[in-house]
C-alpha cells in the first residue's frame, strides 16, 4: 500500500469515528511541521493520563486524540489511546468492534507496536477471542516489557479460560514490575487479582507480604490499601500488637477516615478481650473509635481473633441482638452480605435466628431463603435453625422455596424444612 492510499483510508477512518462520536467534522490534514509532531505527542500522553484516571475524562481525551489524528493520520499512539477513549465511553460490542479497527490500523503502520498490541489482546479478550489475544500477547513479550498491561491483561484472559495458576503468574510479573505509568493502574488492578485468587486458597505468607507491601508502596493521601492490611493483619493472621503498633491513631484520608477508625477499634477491642478484667481503659478507648452496634458487633464476629470481644461484651450484657437504624442485629447484616463464618459465629454466641428484623420485620433466618442463599440456608439449619416454624406474611420456607422455582433451595430445607 503506498504512503498517499494509507494516509487518505486513515483520515476517512478518523472522519467516520469522529461522526459517530458526535465531534467536528474531519478534515484534509495540512502538512504538519516538525514542532506540530511534539505537540502531537504531548497530547497523547495527557489523553493517556486521563484514561489511566489521573484527571480521568473519557470524552476529553477521545476529542483530543481525534484532533491530533486529523492533523497527524500516522501518530500510532494517538490510535491506542483513541481506542482506549472509545471502549471507555461506549462499553458494548459495537465500541470493542470500534476499538478492534483503530488497532487494526494502528497495527498496519507499525506491526511491532507494543501497547498497540497488547490492547488489540484486551479486545480480543472481550470478544471471546482467547487464541487471538494470547498471540498478540506472545508478539508483544519481545525485548523489554515497560508496559505492565500486557502482564495483567493477559492473567485476565487466562482467569476466563480457568487457568488460575497461570493467570497468578502474569499478576505476579505486572505487581514486580516498576510502573512507568503516571497512575499505575496495572499494578494495582494485578494487586487486586492476585490477592482475590490467594485469599481463595486460604491464609499464606505470600497474602500477607503483598498486603503489606502494596500499603508501603502507595501510602500517600488518597490510597485506599491501609485497611486492607491492617484488617489482615488483624483478623486473619491475630497480630492484634503489630497492628496497634503500626496503626496510626488518626488519618484524614478522605476514603479512608471512617474505615481506618474501625480497624483500630477492632484492635482494641481484640487486645482488651484478650487480657484478664480490669483493662476498662483498653475498651472505653475501643468504644471511641468504634461505638458498639449492630455493625460492630458483625465485624467483631468476622474473625476467631475478634469475636472473643463479643463474647466478653455479651458478658458484661451488651445485647448482641441489638438493631441499626434500618432494624437489622449483626445475624442479619452477616447473613445479608453472606459473610457465614460471622453468622456461625453470632449464632454460637447466642444470636436469635427468628428474631424479626428490617423493615420488614423478616425472621432473621429466613432471609437466605427470601435471597436464595442455598448456603446460607444450610448453615442457619445446621445452626438449629427449625424452618417449618417459621413464617413471612403467611408463607412457610418451603412456600417460599416452592414458589421461586428453585430446586436446590426445596433440597436445601429438606421436605419439611425442620432443623437438622
Amino acid at each position: 500500500m503506498s504512503f498517499p492510499t494509507a494516509r487518505s483510508l486513515v483520515a476517512s477512518l478518523v472522519y467516520l469515528l469522529a461522526f459517530s462520536c458526535g465531534a467536528a467534522t474531519a478534515q484534509n490534514a495540512p502538512p504538519h511541521s516538525p514542532g506540530q509532531l511534539v505537540d502531537a505527542d504531548k497530547r497523547v500522553e495527557k489523553a493517556a493520563a486521563m484514561l489511566d484516571g489521573c484527571d480521568e475524562n473519557s470524552g476529553m481525551a477521545l476529542l483530543m486524540m481525534q484532533d491530533v489524528l486529523r492533523k497527524d493520520p500516522d501518530n500510532v499512539g494517538a490510535y491506542v489511546q483513541l481506542a482506549r477513549a472509545v471502549m471507555k465511553t461506549n462499553w458494548s460490542a459495537a465500541g470493542l468492534l470500534q476499538a478492534e479497527h483503530l488497532l487494526d490500523t494502528a497495527l498496519k503502520l507499525s506491526p511491532r507496536d507494543q501497547g498497540a498490541l497488547i490492547l488489540q489482546g484486551y479486545v480480543y479478550t472481550h470478544q471471546n477471542r482467547p487464541g487471538d489475544a494470547e498471540h498478540l500477547f506472545k508478539a508483544a513479550n519481545t525485548g523489554e516489557v515497560k508496559n505492565l498491561w500486557l502482564w495483567t491483561n493477559w492473567g485476565d484472559l487466562l482467569m476466563l479460560q480457568g487457568r488460575p495458576d497461570e493467570a497468578m503468574a502474569m499478576y505476579r510479573k505486572s505487581v514486580k514490575g516498576v510502573a512507568v505509568a503516571s497512575c499505575d493502574r496495572a499494578r494495582t488492578q494485578a494487586y487486586d487479582k492476585l490477592i482475590m485468587l490467594l485469599e481463595r486458597k486460604g491464609d499464606s505468607d505470600e497474602l500477607l507480604h503483598l498486603y503489606e507491601n502494596r500499603f508501603h508502596e502507595y501510602n500517600h493521601e488518597g490510597a485506599c490499601y491501609q485497611t486492607d492490611y491492617f484488617r489482615y493483619l488483624i483478623s486473619v493472621r491475630g497480630d492484634v500488637e503489630r497492628a496497634l503498633s503500626e496503626l496510626p491513631e488518626s488519618r484524614d484520608y478522605d476514603c479512608e477516615g471512617k474505615q481506618t477508625r474501625e480497624v483500630l477499634g477492632m484492635a482494641q477491642y481484640a487486645s482488651w478481650a484478650a487480657k484478664p478484667a480490669g483493662a476498662d481503659w483498653e475498651l472505653t478507648i475501643a468504644r471511641m473509635n468504634l461505638p458498639v452496634s449492630a455493625h460492630t458487633i458483625f465485624v467483631l464476629s468476622g474473625s476467631a481473633h475478634t469475636v472473643i470481644a463479643v463474647e466478653r461484651l455479651k458478658k458484661m450484657g451488651t445485647d448482641i441482638d441489638q438493631e441499626d437504624d434500618e432494624g437489622n442485629t449483626a445475624l442479619a447484616l452477616a447473613l445479608i452480605e453472606r459473610n457465614y463464618k460471622a453468622a456461625e459465629s453470632l449464632v454460637r454466641v447466642g444470636a436469635n435466628t427468628q428474631r424479626p428484623t428490617g423493615e420488614l420485620h423478616i425472621p432473621v433466618a429466613l432471609l437466605p431463603v427470601l435471597e436464595g442463599d442455598v448456603r446460607g440456608m444450610r448453615l442457619m439449619r445446621k445452626l438449629g435453625a427449625d424452618y417449618s416454624r417459621l413464617r413471612f406474611q403467611g408463607a412457610t420456607a418451603i412456600e417460599i422455596a416452592e414458589s421461586a422455582g428453585d430446586d436446590n433451595m426445596v433440597k436445601a430445607l429438606g421436605r419439611s424444612g425442620a432443623r437438622l
